[in-house]
């Protein structure tokens, strides 16, 4: 019996000198101790908690606050709203540098008026420390030099979630948060009313492969690039169903929502609107190499008082977009929805660029000295002040396919398409129809160029002819249908080839022309020529599908 007892009374004590303890903070000092670094100084190694009274918290102790190693929680009693550290603009608030782990926690608090030399002016991470931030404000805070709000260096990987970042500033780098060489987790966060003299007004990553996940950036400034974020060295981020709007920057380089310089990010679901910049690129700017991708997002309503709306890409900057719409843009110069320029090889596929405006060329894309890849896109509504109201090629050499191209607008000419500059392009199973402008080629315009068209329609310009060449340009067409362009058909560039290489001239009996349905009916020569299926769209109208004979050895021939 007396050793039960001994194993029992040893059984007891550990149990209770491994619960975990907390300690309460009150403003006046009079808690259980009088800090809250008194209470982490107090807590165990792990699991402790500190509790924050309602009240207002300064002076030391209540800023400059080290966890010390301690994967200890800090948190308020009832919410962020009652629970305010003030650093009165003497010290940042938290610092954390001896590796603590995600169990280390900063919860429900409002961080104000941090002081960070020169990094840090709300929270402080360092030397791989990765707590986990959440339900806290963080306002008010300045950096001399990076993260005004947040700053994360040395692989530094915190779980930052639900938070308002806000109001912050710092004199370089990441008004917000700055991320470097550090990859943080941040979900369900508002980075608002940011600003920073140089880079990522609400967030800058370098060399960081981050996810941010339902995060909003709004209103937030640097002085160079990237208002919202900012993204350098080979960064890999990738950001889900967030929301990029009312951002800006300077003209020194662009990007009023986004700045994408040698990164890779990932982008998806996530709508970019209402920037603005100086400089190129309202929506997104990318240069120097890089690539990443953006899918199933919304780039619209952004101005440039440079290049490029909505998207700018060059130094080789290549990135895929998909699924995307790229909508109401502005340039004050070239590509009132994209400018892509110097030898960027860019995907642009299944997108809508609709509605956007330039005051000189590439109303909807401006491929400048540069040859991106433009397939199954709906281009239409652009327009440019000078040339090509859909699409301008300078200096281009590639295949735009699938592309429907209708109701752009040239001040100049080449209202669907002006092609420029020793370029040499093909356009295969593309609808230009119902462009039109203030010059010649409503439908394509080709300048000292080489443009071959293929298995395609273009119709009912409405103003110009179907096809308009200066400059010892040409457009050759084989197996396409050219009817019903204002100044003429088979004109200016294409006399001489109807009925030539499979060309016709007749209605290709669009199901809904003025409700901008260029699907084609059953019965459309354009959909039973014997050369193949001519235009972008599928037949969708008017009875019966249309058929093709075929012989019995090219049936077998698809079974080899």
């Amino acid at each position: 019996m007396r050793c039960l007892l001994t194993v029992l009374l040893a059984f007891l004590l550990i149990t209770s000198s491994s619960h975990a303890a907390s300690w309460l903070i009150k403003s006046d000092g009079t808690g259980d101790v009088p800090t809250i670094q008194d209470g982490i100084d107090a807590a165990g190694v792990s699991g402790d908690t500190v509790l924050v009274d309602d009240g207002t918290f300064t002076g030391a102790g209540n800023r400059g606050i080290d966890f010390s190693g301690k994967d200890v929680v800090v948190r308020s009693v009832n919410s962020a709203a009652l629970s305010i550290l003030d650093g009165e603009d003497a010290d940042r608030l938290f610092i954390l540098q001896s590796g603590e782990t995600s169990a280390a926690r900063i919860e429900r608090l409002t961080l104000r008026n941090g002081l960070g030399v020169p990094y840090g002016g709300g929270i402080y991470c360092l030397n791989g420390s990765s707590p986990t931030i959440s339900e806290c404000v963080i306002e008010n805070c300045y950096a001399t030099e990076r993260g005004g709000g947040i700053d994360l260096r040395g692989n530094s990987n915190p779980a930052i979630d639900a938070c308002t970042i806000q109001n912050n500033s710092s004199a370089l780098d990441g008004g917000g948060v700055c991320a470097f060489e550090s990859s943080p987790n941040i979900t369900n966060t508002v980075f608002d009313g940011n600003t920073t003299g140089e880079y990522g007004g609400g967030l800058l990553c370098h060399e960081s492969s981050g996810t941010i996940d339902g995060c909003d950036f709004r209103n937030n400034v640097a002085g160079w690039g990237g208002g919202g974020i900012s993204m350098w060295v080979n960064t890999t981020a990738t950001f889900t169903n967030c929301t990029v709007e009312d951002d800006s920057c300077g003209a020194a380089v662009g990007g009023g929502g986004l700045h994408v310089r040698n990164s890779n990010p990932t982008l998806t679901n996530v709508t970019i609107q209402n920037n603005r910049t100086a400089g190129d690129g309202g929506g997104i700017h990318y240069n120097n190499g890089s690539t990443g991708s953006v899918s199933g997002s919304s780039i619209n309503s952004n101005r440039a008082d440079g290049n490029g709306g909505g998207v700018f890409m060059h130094q080789g900057a290549s990135p895929s977009i998909a699924s995307s719409s790229i909508d109401g843009n502005q340039a004050a110069l070239r590509g009132g929805g994209m400018h892509i320029t110097d030898g960027s090889t860019s995907s642009i596929t299944d997108c809508e660029i609709a509605n956007n405006e330039c005051s000189l060329s590439g109303g909807g894309v401006d491929a400048f000295k540069s040859s991106p890849y433009l397939t199954r896109n709906e281009i239409h509504g652009n327009q440019a002040g000078e040339y090509g109201g859909g699409i301008l090629c300078d200096d281009f050499t590639n295949t735009i396919e699938e592309c429907l191209i209708y109701r752009n607008v040239a001040t100049l000419d080449g209202g669907g398409l002006s092609i420029w500059s020793n370029s040499s392009a093909t356009l295969l199973s593309v609808t230009v129809a119902c462009n039109g402008g203030g010059g010649d080629g409503g439908g394509i315009h080709s300048r000292n160029s080489t443009v071959t068209v293929d298995q395609s329609i273009i119709a009912f310009a409405a103003n110009g002819q179907a096809g308009f060449c200066e400059v010892g340009g040409t457009i050759t067409a084989t197996c396409t249908d050219i009817h019903g362009n204002f100044a003429g058909d088979y004109v200016d560039c294409f006399a001489g080839q109807n009925g030539v290489n499979g060309n016709i001239d007749t209605d290709p009996l669009f199901c809904d022309k003025p409700g901008d349905d260029y699907t084609i009916a059953n019965s459309s020569p354009a959909a039973l020529a014997a050369c193949g299926h001519m235009g972008s769209e599928p037949t969708g109208c008017g009875g019966s599908t249309a058929t093709e004979e075929t012989s019995w050895g090219e049936v077998k021939s698809l079974f080899r």
